[in-house]
């Protein structure tokens, strides 16, 4: 099953400061930047750095069309190659105004992340004016969809690029 197809209706907007979401949906957990400003609004945890345009968030959310299947499917649609549509799909953004610069995929437990640095140039998404550069991440289980994302300008995501990367790489599903 494509990806696009199946999470069509997933939008993802993607922060870090340790964070662990509870109880419904089922926790997970990353760490962000110490240092960074944290808050949570609307469910959406987010962390800003000082000083530049660097923040990361996290956020999770239902996947009815999700909990019907195995593990062992949902980490397959994740391995599966992903084009600039499925992340268009994921982050509701306008795929021609997308560049996939590189994509990865790992083991966190028994589940699979799925990350790809992108640059979503102006327009991008509804609202956008200028050119974002991130590192964003999903990772599934039964009937829900995890993200992480760190965004920054062009001038700012060199120098946070490590941090956020490490924010990204540390979620691990309960």
């Amino acid at each position: 099953m494509k990806l696009s197809h199946a999470l069509l209706a997933l939008a993802a907007a993607l922060p870090l400061a340790a964070f662990q979401e509870a109880v419904d949906p089922p926790p997970f957990s990353l760490t962000f930047p110490q240092g960074w400003n944290a808050s949570v609004s609307n469910g959406l945890f987010q962390v800003n750095e000082p000083g530049t345009s660097a923040n990361c968030n996290s956020y999770s959310t239902r996947m009815p069309t999700l909990a019907g299947q195995s593990q062992a499917e949902l980490n397959r649609m994740l391995t599966d190659p992903w084009a600039v549509a499925d992340w268009a799909s994921v982050t509701s953004a306008d795929a021609s105004k997308m560049q996939l610069v590189s994509t990865t995929v790992r083991p966190i437990g028994a589940y699979q992340l799925r990350t790809a640095v992108v640059v979503f140039r102006p327009g991008a998404i509804p609202g956008q004016t200028v050119e974002v550069h991130a590192h964003i991440g999903i990772s599934l289980k039964a009937g829900y969809a995890f993200n992480v994302g760190c965004y920054a300008l062009p001038q700012h995501f060199p120098a946070a690029r490590a941090r956020m990367d490490a924010a990204v790489y540390s979620m691990r599903l309960g």
